[in-house]
């Protein structure tokens, strides 16, 4: 009997080390997760005629598909693929708007530009707001961007321009940095063409 029951203890612990085991490897070597921001890269041209331009940035319609803290990456059978490990720091509405408003300033040389929501006595001569159809990248990393966007002056009787734009950026490799750096690129080639607009 003394017998049975040491054997029995010894089971019990065997198997209670090998659950320990287990959940060491499972939880020790999850792989870390890495976070990316949205950012201006365009540099200062300074246009002298729009350094006191006053514009309003947003509201930007972002899809709920790329709404999410996951990089999204498009295959070419249209499946998407959510990163598990590579992720948005921050909510894509306003890390999109806020990238939007600096590019543009960084264009016109404006520090009068402002995301939205703003307050409603800043006075803006301008207002652009869009719909965000597709931010992505495909399986190579290339970054597209399609959107439909309105630049209203002063008032919204007063509309001036109601596009549908399409930008495309190269990655320079599939890492999930460079995709990253794909996508600002489409956003600063969509500053480019709001502030053409007005220039």
């Amino acid at each position: 009997m003394l017998l049975h029951m040491h054997n029995l203890q010894n089971i019990i612990i065997l198997a209670l080390l090998m659950l320990f085991t287990s959940s060491c490897s499972f939880g020790g070597k999850s792989s870390p997760s890495h976070f990316y921001v949205l950012d201006s890269k365009v540099e200062s041209v300074d246009k002298e005629h729009l350094n006191h331009l006053r514009m309003g940035v947003g509201p930007i319609d972002i899809p709920g598909y790329i709404d999410r803290p996951q990089i999204v990456t498009k295959t070419e059978s249209a499946e998407l693929h959510l990163a598990e490990f590579d992720r948005w720091a921050e909510p894509m509405g306003a890390m999109f708007t806020r990238t939007l408003a600096e590019n543009i300033k960084a264009i016109t040389g404006s520090h009068l530009i402002h995301s939205y929501p703003w307050l409603s006595n800043v006075g803006l001569a301008y207002r652009v707001s869009a719909k965000v159809i597709k931010f992505e990248n495909n399986a190579n990393g290339d970054a597209l961007l399609v959107v439909h966007w309105q630049l209203t002056q002063k008032s919204e009787a007063s509309k001036l321009k109601t596009m549908h734009s399409e930008f495309k950026a190269n990655a320079s490799d599939a890492s999930y940095s460079a995709r990253v750096a794909a996508l600002n690129d489409t956003i600063a080639q969509f500053a480019h063409e709001i502030v053409g607009h007005i220039d």
